[in-house]
């Protein structure tokens, strides 16, 4: 793991260096004048398209910043892009990934496109609009179904292992995070015998919303003379889930049947799935849909967050808690407006200690624990990426400690009504907080 460690570090530090540069950004300036004139072409397509931006009045051979909003609200960053000798910027929008097996979310779309000056004040603005359509995937011929068709989520999400392992100038020994999940199996027939059959998926609303995975965590890493580092860590990561995926090939049996199985995790969208699939021989196809729904939670403890409407990016969140065991562990995960769910106020893939001289690593994730009181409270920040080192860290001669990074690449997620849910692991008191996440064309 300090390999991995020790590529967190330069990335920290070539964020220490660049993010003046390059991540600069604006996050707020609603009054920035909109003098730059942007079009998108064409304005509607079916996914799979590529979609040209092109903005007129940008200042010639200087550079101006991009950002995408989805069409769930969420915000996420192009990148900085050159405007050519008369000021015009152009660039492309790509809606197919990996050879066509990953598609972008359908939906009404707008790009904006900025150019800062001192202070990040932004100079020129400009804004547009496009729509990406599902392609229109006749299949016939063939039958296909799904049981159950209606899916719970796991209601436990995490699963943990223990891990010792002692051997001549080695010890590791914690716990390491796995994911429970949910299946269903679909079944299908009236394929070619022995065919390849293709199946992919069209999640609900278009395509689960882009989401922010957050972490907390204390750290000792000791491998001199490269690192040092004695610090609590609160990171934000970017995840970006796809709209229409290919997600499996399966050869048909001898009769034309094809059988798999499809797994559900909790950071998977809540709503109606469509489910397709063809024979690449044949061409018999057939769809069904499936629902994924979460499991239902009655409250006999009180949490709640502060303030009750936040900021998409940077803004920062108080969940506190009351009428809970004395002393006890409480679990907390938070749920988006499209269902999906995560630990917060974080949690790591592995907790314990490694060493291996000269070097050594501890891990510890952030508890959540009642006082004696019952009460309890915590915090987390909203967007990607977000990076606050508490403590000492000095990496390869730089020192970053005590030090917080913040990168406005995306947005905390899907906007509207988020919850937060708390429940003690020794009395099962459950309190959840609401709370609703804002934000407009100006994020990131």
């Amino acid at each position: 793991m300090l390999h991995s460690f020790i590529r967190i570090s330069a990335i920290l530090i070539a964020l220490f260096l660049i993010a003046a540069a390059f991540f600069g950004a604006p996050s707020v300036t609603s009054a920035a004048p909109l003098d730059a004139l942007c079009n998108v072409s064409p304005d509607s397509a079916n996914v799979g398209a590529v979609f040209t931006v092109t903005c007129y009045g940008f200042t010639p051979n200087g550079y101006a910043y991009a950002y995408l909003v989805e069409p769930d609200g969420s915000a996420f960053a192009y990148g900085a892009v050159k405007a050519d000798a008369d000021g015009t910027v152009s660039f492309g929008i790509y809606t197919d990934f990996y050879s066509g097996t990953a598609k972008e979310k359908i939906g009404n779309w707008t790009v904006v496109v900025e150019e800062t000056g001192l202070a990040k004040v932004v100079l020129v603005r400009g804004i547009a609009h496009y729509t990406i359509k599902g392609g229109t995937e006749g299949v016939s011929g063939a039958y296909l179904s799904a049981d159950p068709s209606t899916v719970n989520k796991a209601e436990v999400a995490y699963t943990y292992y223990d891990i010792h392992i002692s051997l001549p100038g080695f010890e590791q020994h914690g716990r390491l995070t796995g994911y429970n999940y949910s299946t269903t199996t679909v079944s299908g027939s009236g394929f070619a015998p022995g065919e390849i059959v293709t199946f992919w998926w069209d999640p609900p609303q278009g395509g689960c919303s882009n989401w922010t995975e957050h972490e907390s965590y204390y750290n000792i890493t000791k491998f001199p003379p490269i690192l040092d580092v004695d610090a609590h860590f609160v990171l934000n990561y970017r995840r970006h889930p796809y709209g229409v995926e290919i997600f499996r090939n399966v050869k048909a049996a001898s009769d034309g049947t094809v059988q798999l199985t499809l797994d559900f995790y909790h950071f998977d969208c809540e709503g109606v799935y469509h489910v397709v699939a063809r024979g690449n021989t044949s061409g018999a196809g057939a769809d069904t849909h499936l629902t994924l729904i979460g499991n239902p939670i009655s409250e006999s403890a009180s949490l709640s967050a502060s303030p009750n409407v936040v900021s998409a990016l940077y803004d920062r969140v108080v969940f506190s808690g009351s009428g809970f065991a004395p002393g006890e562990h409480v679990t907390c995960w938070l749920t988006s407006p499209q269902g999906q769910t995560q630990a917060i106020p974080g949690e790591r893939g592995f907790n314990g200690t490694r060493s291996e001289p000269p070097s050594f690593e501890l891990y510890k994730d952030q508890q959540v624990k009642a006082d004696s009181g019952g009460n309890f409270a915590f915090d987390l920040v909203t967007g990607s990426t977000y990076t606050k080192i508490d403590g000492t860290y000095i990496a390869f001669g730089t020192d970053i400690s005590n030090t917080t990074f913040k990168e406005p690449y995306q947005s905390e997620g899907a906007l509207g009504e988020w919850a937060g849910t708390c429940r003690g692991d020794t009395s099962g008191n459950t309190g959840i907080a609401r709370f609703t996440v804002a934000g407009n064309m100006l994020d990131p």
